[in-house]
């Protein structure tokens, strides 16, 4: 069988038909004829094969020139048997039919792919009758469209919003474009007049999404969908700021310290670190994680929190944080208290320690009248005495007055009216004359002084009062030459309104003295002296104990003029005390160093009195006294970011006092005085003095 080839031309117009392709069968051989028209193009693939059973395709007829949005009509007429017949896409079938005797008709319409479809027709064997074919197609007054797609934002983070633009060209497009991740649809935008549609999502997961944009078409528009747009999404990155709730802050203070991440809801902990050392974490609640700590050491501090991240955000670190640990206000005031007040308790120490020294020495080269002297059967005691040889001499009281005013001139003789005491053997016999021994062996005293400090400088006062209680014992060796040692407590309580603090402490002494009168008016003494003292130091709510050691030393020459009836005693003196307190640790955890001070005083002065007669057993002697006075102090416990506050005692000043002394005939002496000294308008010192003494 021979087939005949028809190809159509050009299209003209909404609708063009193309003239039916008729294939007539006659007797055991058949014959096909294809008519060509405008349109589509249709094409014999091939005959009839009689001998091909019904399962085997045996002829086709290919439809070319056919466009999206085009209609293409077959119109199948056959007599005989029934033919299956089948139309194809590519290798997809877009149709299939069963043509019988009957005229039957097929539409199809054409989509992007459908460029080419082929048709294939299906008979038995013994094929009897004869098939007409008619393939019209209609060109469609659809305009073709094209759909591209683009990101705002490609790779994106986690959470971060990604917009999608659909943009269609075509016939002045309307309707609305789906947009899909894969098979899901994410949402739908709507064109608008340059024929672009949005659609903005901020909900992809992490990793690579294909997208796609689908435009449904329109009445003047075809349906077009974009390429697949590869879509990548990165973890979510974050940022990590750090605060802190107090700084600087003190020593032992607690601190939080606060960490903000931001990023795409994160989760998890934040690590806190100072330095490279961790030092603690905190769990997120709504960004944000805090740690507390009160244990930092003092000075500064780099604080830095770590975030870790998340399954969608990424791992951040904060800047740095320099957080500034300082000392605690009350321990900057305790360590000040200390510095203040530890010179003034030693000054006044020392004053209280070597006045007393020097009125023991004093009434050391004191000569007096010895109460009794041994005898050779018993003790003689003298309840009178006159000097013999001297013509002021009398008997009786006036003798004995006389005596006690002058105590310092020995006797020549004695009157014999004396009892003489019984000797062993019972014989009672009158003593002969004896001339008293004037000579003192031994001299014990004690000396009790009250002192009261004042200074009301605008933030650097002082207040408090110090009680110094020394004891000694005083040996002549010879008439020229004694020496002594000594024991004694003091106790001490200052308090500074400016600090807010108070300094107590409780100490002994011990030390030892001598005295070399070189000549007749004129005497030099030094002393030595150790001191331990216990201090109870608090300021607010700081507060710490801790041991203090002193060291005395003092030296000075003193003379004795007689203008009349007065005594005169030119002197100058000075001393010197060095104190070492041990290093402590307050109650709020600062360390604190040694403190190592020296400190002293230079005087010059005189002292004026006026003995006199006050009963027959009484010698008084008012006296008063006027000194200038240089104190020195120096100290290395200076500490960086502890203010110095200028010392008390420090500089010139005046010194005066005044009293009264009291001898009895026995040689025993009390003497009650007071003195008044400090620096310029600042600081007073008041001192109130009480010494006593015994002769053996």
């Amino acid at each position: 069988m021979a087939w005949g080839l028809l190809r159509g031309c050009v299209r003209t117009g909404a609708a063009v038909a193309v003239v039916a392709a008729i294939g007539v069968i006659a007797g055991g051989g058949q014959s096909f004829a294809v008519t060509a028209s405008s349109g589509c193009t249709a094409v014999n693939a091939g005959g009839f094969n009689d001998s091909i059973d019904s399962t085997t395709f045996d002829h086709s007829i290919t439809i070319s020139n056919f466009s999206v949005g085009d209609t293409l009509t077959f119109s199948f007429s056959m007599s005989g048997l029934a033919t299956a017949w089948n139309l194809f896409s590519g290798s997809s079938a877009v149709l299939k039919a069963t043509i019988f005797s009957s005229t039957q008709t097929y539409t199809v319409t054409g989509t992007n792919s459908d460029t080419t479809l082929t048709s294939f027709i299906q008979h038995d064997a013994t094929f009897p009758g004869n098939v007409s074919v008619t393939a019209t197609c209609t060109a469609s007054s659809v305009a073709a469209s094209t759909t591209s797609l683009n990101s705002s934002l490609n790779p994106s983070a986690f959470g971060q919003p990604v917009t999608f633009t659909a943009t269609v060209t075509g016939s002045s497009p309307t309707g609305t474009v789906t947009f899909k991740d894969g098979a899901n649809t994410l949402g739908t935008g709507t064109l608008n007049g340059s024929g672009v549609a949005t659609f903005t999502t901020s909900s992809l997961t992490l990793g690579s999404h294909s997208i796609t944009a689908s435009y449904a078409g329109d009445s003047n528009n075809s349906a077009s969908t974009s390429s697949p747009l590869t879509q990548v999404v990165n973890a979510a990155s974050t940022t990590t700021t750090l605060g802190s709730s107090l700084n600087p802050s003190s020593f032992g203070q607690a601190v939080t310290f606060t960490a903000t991440v931001t990023g795409s809801s994160p989760t998890g902990t934040v690590t806190f670190y100072d330095g490279g050392t961790q030092i603690g974490t905190g769990t997120l609640s709504g960004g944000i994680a805090t740690f507390t700590i009160s244990s930092l050491a003092l000075g500064k501090h780099t604080i830095t929190a770590s975030y870790g991240g998340d399954s969608n955000n990424s791992a951040s670190t904060s800047s740095a944080l320099t957080q500034t640990v300082g000392i605690p206000a009350d321990s900057l005031k305790l360590r000040q208290m200390q510095l203040l007040a530890t010179p003034v308790a030693a000054q006044i120490s020392g004053q209280a320690i070597t006045g007393a020294i020097e009125t023991a020495i004093e009434d050391a080269f004191s000569d007096y009248v010895q109460p009794f002297t041994p005898n050779g059967s018993g003790f003689t005691f003298h309840f009178a005495a006159d000097e013999l040889n001297d013509p002021r001499s009398s008997s009786g009281s006036d003798g004995l007055k006389r005596f006690i005013a002058a105590p310092d001139r020995r006797a020549n003789q004695l009157i014999d009216d004396e009892f003489s005491a019984l000797g062993y053997a019972g014989n009672i016999t009158k003593a002969p004359p004896k001339n008293p021994t004037l000579q003192r062996d031994w001299l014990a005293w004690i000396d009790v002084r009250g002192v009261s400090v004042y200074n009301n400088s605008v933030g650097n006062d002082l207040k408090g009062n110090q009680v110094n209680l020394t004891a000694g014992l005083t040996r002549k060796l010879t008439p020229n030459f004694i020496v002594g040692a000594f024991g004694g407590y003091e106790h001490l309580d200052y308090n500074s309104d400016a600090l807010n603090s108070r300094l107590k402490g409780d100490g002994w002494t011990v030390g030892s003295y001598l005295g070399w009168r070189f000549a007749e008016s004129l005497r030099f003494d030094m002393a030595l002296a150790h001191s331990n003292i216990g201090y109870n130091d608090t300021s607010g709510m700081a507060a710490a104990t801790f041991p203090g050691s002193r060291w005395l030393a003092s030296g000075g020459l003193t003379g004795t003029y007689h203008l009349q009836a007065l005594v005169l005693q030119p002197s100058v003196r000075v001393y010197g005390l060095w104190e070492h307190d041990s290093a402590y640790t307050d109650n709020l955890g600062i360390a604190w160093g040694t403190n190592d001070f020296s400190t002293g005083r230079a005087s010059a002065g005189t002292k004026l009195s006026y003995p006199f007669v006050w009963s027959s057993t009484i010698n008084l002697a008012p006296y008063v006294g006027v000194y200038g006075d240089y104190y020195f102090s120096s100290s290395n416990a200076a500490v960086a970011g502890v203010p110095t506050l200028p010392l008390q005692l420090q500089g010139w000043s005046a010194r005066f006092t005044s009293g009264v002394t009291m001898k009895f005939a026995n040689g025993g002496l009390i003497s009650l005085g007071g003195e008044l000294g400090g620096i310029g308008g600042n600081t007073t010192v008041w001192t109130y003095r009480l010494q006593g003494s015994v002769p053996f």
